[in-house]
C-alpha cells in the first residue's frame, strides 16, 4: 500500500470515527427526547428509537449503546464495496423478516445479515467473515472479491 493510500485510508477511518461520534450524540438527544415524552404522558417505558423495543430510565445506557451499535452497523455496510443490488440494512424486526421472507435472494441475504447482527447486539465487527458477496452470492474476503473483480468473472475457490 502506498503512503498516499495509507493516509487516504487514515482519513477515511478518521471520518468513520468522527461519524459514529455524531450518531451517538444524536441517539443521546432522540432518548432523552423519547424518555420526556413518556413522563409526559405518565408511562414509565419509552419506545426506543430507530429499533423496536421499550425502555424505562434505567436501561437508557444499555439501549443507547445498542442503537449507536446498529446505526454504526448501517455506515458499516454503506462503506463496504458491494454490489448496486445490495439494499440498506434494515433495523426493525419487522423491515429484517419482511427480507427474511422474500423471494428475491439477494434480499434474503441482507434479511438473515440483519438479523443475525441483531441477535448479536449490532456488533458488525465479531460473528461475520470481512467482505460481502459476490456474484454467485457466497461470503468472500475483500482479497477474494478483488482477484474475482480482476479476473472479471466469477469466484472459483
Amino acid at each position: 500500500m502506498s503512503p498516499f493510500d495509507r493516509r487516504l485510508m487514515t482519513i477515511s477511518e478518521n471520518a468513520f470515527a468522527a461519524r459514529v461520534q455524531e450518531i451517538a450524540a444524536r441517539v443521546e438527544q432522540l432518548f432523552d427526547i423519547a424518555h420526556r415524552e413518556a413522563k409526559g404522558k405518565g408511562k414509565r417505558f419509552a419506545k426506543v428509537p430507530l429499533i423496536d423495543d421499550h425502555f424505562c430510565k434505567e436501561e437508557t445506557a444499555f439501549y443507547q449503546s445498542r442503537v449507536v451499535a446498529a446505526m454504526t452497523a448501517v455506515l458499516w455496510l454503506e462503506r463496504q464495496k458491494k454490489p448496486d443490488w445490495v439494499p440498506p440494512l434494515p433495523l426493525l424486526r419487522k423491515d429484517i423478516d419482511e427480507l427474511k421472507e422474500s423471494k428475491c435472494p439477494p434480499a434474503q441475504l441482507i434479511g438473515l445479515f440483519a438479523s443475525s447482527l441483531m441477535f448479536q447486539a449490532w456488533n458488525w465487527q465479531q460473528g461475520h467473515p470481512p467482505g460481502l458477496v459476490d456474484d454467485d452470492l457466497m461470503w468472500r474476503t475483500p482479497e477474494q472479491i478483488a482477484k474475482q473483480q480482476q479476473r472479471g468473472g466469477r469466484h472459483h475457490a
